[in-house]
Order: C-alpha cells, then structure tokens, then sequence
C-alpha cells in the first residue's frame, strides 16, 4: 500500500513544530546539561550601572540586605518575553517584604521603554550597556534569573521559563526570605 505524499503546508507545519521545540527546550536542556551554574554558593558580584529612568544603581548598596533577583533579558527574545510578566509580578508583590528586583537589559533605553509600554509592563530595569552586569553573572542565555540571598550569596540560577516558573520563583523567596538557604549542602 502506498502512502499519499505529504503536501508542502504539512512539512512547512512539522518543520515548525520541530523549530518551536528546539527554540523552547534548547536553553533548558542545555544549561541542564552544563551543570550547576559556577556561581551558586558564591558571593553575587557587584556592579554599577544606570536604572531606564536614569539614576544610577550600585547592586553592593542591596548585597547583604535585600534578596535580590536579577533577571537578565532582552525584547526581542520569546522567552524573556513570556518570563517577564512573572518577574514584573515578583517586584510588585514583594517590594515590601525586603525583596528587591532587577530587569537587566542591554539594549537602547528607547527600545526597552516601549516594549514595556507595550507590554504594560512595570518594574525596575538596569541598563547594562556595556555587557559587564551579564559577563559578571556569566550570562551566555537568556532568560536567566539568579536569586541572590540576604547574606549576599547567589542561591539560584535559572535558564529559561520553565512550566511552573512563577510558583518555583514565588517559592524559593520565601525559603530566602525566612532565612533558609537554598544551596544544597554536600554530605
């Protein structure tokens, strides 16, 4: 029995699909893969750098304070864009439990103004023009989050939004908030 040939929209569709799959589950699987991220359980470096509204911002007057999240990203990636929402949800419903949020971007302040006007988005965004914030962090995909404790120690580094993100999130602030620590400790 022959099978009928597939027409030319059925392999445009599957060849989609299998893109889509790969855009998705790549920076997931891949920093699976690379293993725990070099600066889990280490001191969060700091930076400097200018906030979209143009004050300036000094992560080291926050280390050692706050729980800290920064969240790198940019306009034009998909994922960055469907995690945002859920970063720009945390900065709001945490501003006053001690938990301080950070949007780092790289691209133009016009750029990122009206995407997040767009978007209807709100929350703090540093501008890390020269790059160095996200060569700090060791940043080579984005989305990437890291939350940073209140004594001054990245606790988590996440790539990607994976399925229950903002629960996951939500979760791991209130363990840092109580205090607990999230680094996993050898036996």
């Amino acid at each position: 029995m022959k099978l009928p040939q597939m027409q030319t929209w059925h392999w445009v569709f599957v060849w989609a699909v299998v893109a889509l799959a790969v855009y998705v589950f790549l920076p997931i699987i891949g920093a699976k893969l690379r293993g725990p991220h070099p600066l889990l359980g280490k001191a969060a470096p700091s930076f400097r750098a200018e906030m979209l509204d143009g004050t300036p911002v000094d992560l080291s007057e926050h280390l050692g304070k706050e729980v800290i999240v920064l969240d790198f990203w940019a306009t034009w990636c998909p994922p960055c864009r469907k995690g945002l929402p859920i970063v720009a949800g945390l900065s709001k419903d945490y501003a006053d439990r001690g938990v301080r949020v950070f949007a780092i971007n790289q691209e133009p302040a016009a750029t990122v103004r009206a995407y997040l006007e767009g978007a209807g988005l709100d929350l703090p965004v540093v501008l890390d023009k020269s790059g160095s914030a996200g060569t700090l962090y060791g940043v080579t995909l984005i989305p990437q989050t890291f939350l940073i404790g209140k004594d001054g120690v990245v606790q988590e580094a996440h790539t990607g939004v994976p399925w229950g993100y903002d629960a996951s999130l939500r979760r791991s602030l209130e363990r840092l908030l109580s205090g607990e620590s999230l680094i996993e400790k050898e036996h």
